[in-house]
């Protein structure tokens, strides 16, 4: 039993040489990029403007935890960073599961948080730490295609002022994508 557990150990050492790092999901995704215009509309002050607008659609979930295969990394914490972007994204991470214990921010843009990936090949750095220690570092790839480009009719939309103006006229203008666009 012992001689069959070592074949079995060192057979599988040979299959794992190398630890991959992914996203639960992959690291290939796509999205959909919608371009269009509307004539905007407002009472307060009563006037018309003309927006072109354009929306990047991530198809697929925004957030996604890291997950390692090949190798175990007994670390506690995970960082991740695009190269050429200076935001960093730190996670706890499971060794025992080889995960990190909650999600990374992939596409979601806002206010208090960058997103992680942009279209096109993305290089990630990523640092596993144990105890504030460096324990492995490295770097993976993940590709972001553009799979539809889809050109939207002109629009109209009725706003109720005109404070971010462009921004809300756009916003409006793409909630209403079953009428001005179709793939």
């Amino acid at each position: 039993m012992k001689k069959l557990l070592t074949i079995a150990l060192i057979l599988s050492s040979q299959f794992c040489l190398s630890m991959e790092v992914e996203f639960v999901g992959g690291n290939d995704m796509s999205v959909t990029y919608y371009k269009g215009s509307t004539w905007a509309s407002s009472d307060r002050p009563h006037r018309t403007k003309y927006y072109i607008c354009d929306e990047t659609v991530f198809e697929g979930d925004k957030y996604a935890r890291l997950a390692i295969f090949g190798e175990q990394v007994d670390a506690d914490t995970i960082k991740l960073q695009r190269v050429g972007n200076r935001y960093v994204q730190v996670r706890n991470f499971n060794s025992l599961v080889g995960e990190s214990t909650k999600k990374f921010n992939l596409w979601d843009a806002r206010i208090f948080s960058a997103q992680l990936l942009k279209v096109g090949k993305n290089k990630i750095n990523y640092t596993f730490l144990k105890n504030k220690q460096i324990v492995k570092a490295g770097q993976f790839v993940v590709n972001i295609k553009v799979s539809h480009f889809i050109e939207c009719e002109h629009g109209f939309v009725r706003l109720q002022n005109f404070s971010n103006s462009q921004f809300m006229a756009c916003t409006k203008y793409f909630s209403y994508k079953n009428l001005y666009c179709s793939n």
